[in-house]
């Protein structure tokens, strides 16, 4: 079941699904300079051994994820989105969870009617993958080794 989490979240960055390389590769090395557990997907589209386990763990991870890495597919595959892409479901499980989403949000003008808050997305640039480390860092939650970030 997809819903908020407990206070304790311990895993810092999560992302499941589609992905911009030159992001990827600026939080893998933000996760190893900052020590943040960054958590995400080694395999595409691999097959469920069982769909509602799958599904279970999905859920618990998003809970247990302070920051959630979503990618329109404008962003990732402009050539299949046309007039605005897909709305997908990571963004519900997103805010059913209260995760905070980084990323980049469908042009379809129906996800702001549907997510009508301010920041719902915190943009990561296509173009300037190097912001990742300033919209991560901005994040107001604790590290691993007790401090603050930002």
């Amino acid at each position: 079941m997809v819903q908020p989490a407990p206070d304790v979240r311990p895993l810092d960055v999560l992302s499941i699904g589609r992905r911009l390389p030159s992001v990827h590769e600026h939080l893998v090395r933000l996760a190893r300079d900052e020590d943040l557990f960054y958590f995400y997907q080694t395999a595409r589209a691999p097959m469920a051994i069982d769909l509602l386990e799958n599904q279970q763990l999905l859920g618990r991870l998003l809970q247990s994820s302070k920051v959630h890495v979503n990618w329109a597919m404008e962003s990732t595959h402009p050539e299949r989105a046309e007039h605005g892409g897909p709305i997908m479901a990571r963004f519900f499980e997103s805010a059913a969870c209260a995760g905070v989403v980084v990323g980049s949000k469908p042009l379809n003008p129906a996800f702001d009617h549907l997510f009508p808050y301010d920041g719902f997305v915190r943009e990561i640039p296509v173009a300037a993958p190097e912001a990742t480390g300033e919209v991560v860092r901005g994040m107001p939650w604790p590290t691993r080794r007790g401090g603050q970030n930002g």
